[in-house]
């Protein structure tokens, strides 16, 4: 399995070997090619919500790849989730804490008014970006950061990768 590098548009391609995971023998192919991507996108982006059972996770561009499996990963560990989808309005929503943005632009900035403050603290919910469908800068809501607390992150593979070492 190829990490982060550059060239990986090429047939041949030399690397270093910190670039390269051995697979187990079996494993396929064009399965393991997901893994880098979608599978480990949605994976990250669950785990870094900090969130548990019983709490919410609100997305757009729900039904693209990573979408669909950042609910399943979601749903594993007990987290509910609200997909939004281009095509269909959202639900009023209460209590969700964490968010998803694959499209930026207005859409991205919206699920701000979905986030509701934490249990915990007088904090709002946190927004993660991680995509630019829209090809539009993220309009994010004065209102959502100066009074509601809300904070706003982003979210690239090959940045965390880049952080971590091979194991």
């Amino acid at each position: 399995l190829i990490m982060p590098g550059g060239g990986l548009w090429a047939d041949p391609l030399e690397l270093p070997a910190r670039h390269v995971i051995r697979l187990p023998d079996g494993v396929d192919a064009e399965q393991a090619a997901m893994l880098k991507g979608t599978l480990a996108t949605a994976r990250l982006l669950v785990e870094d919500s900090g969130l548990g059972a019983g709490d919410w996770m609100v997305q757009n561009a729900a039904n693209s790849a990573v979408g669909s499996s950042v609910a399943r990963v979601a749903k594993r560990a007990g987290i509910r989730t609200l997909g939004i989808v281009r095509s269909e309005a959202a639900a009023d929503v209460a209590g969700a804490r964490h968010a998803l943005d694959a499209v930026g632009g207005a859409a991205g900035g919206a699920l701000t008014g979905l986030l509701a403050p934490s249990p915990l603290s007088s904090t709002g919910g946190r927004l993660v970006n991680y995509g630019l469908l829209s090809g539009k800068p993220l309009e994010i809501p004065a209102e959502a950061l100066v009074f509601g607390g809300v904070t706003v992150t982003g979210f690239w593979l090959l940045t965390w990768f880049r952080s971590r070492t091979p194991a």
